[in-house]
């Protein structure tokens, strides 16, 4: 499956965070990330996320059966796409 990852954490928090994420999916910008993962990966990602989180933070997950089942826009000066489908 595709999963993207969007976290709003306090900032002391961030770096464990990013970290985190950065081994396991691809950085695309300031707190998204995305990727391909098992259902078994995805439930580790989601488990170890929930364990680093205060009480006010929180992370919002997107699922697909494939990346190619995400439309993908992008807007601004380094934006390597305009639409990928």
């Amino acid at each position: 499956m595709f999963l993207i990852v969007i976290y709003d954490v306090n900032a002391a928090n961030c770096p464990k965070v990013n970290a985190y994420l950065k081994r396991h999916l691809q950085w695309v910008q300031n707190s998204a990330f995305e990727g391909q993962v098992t259902s078994a990966q995805f439930a580790k990602i989601r488990s170890d996320l929930k364990k680093m989180l205060g009480e006010k933070e929180k992370v919002t997950f997107y699922l697909a059966e494939s990346k190619n089942a995400v439309e993908k826009a992008e807007i601004g000066p380094n934006s390597l796409t305009s639409w990928v489908v």
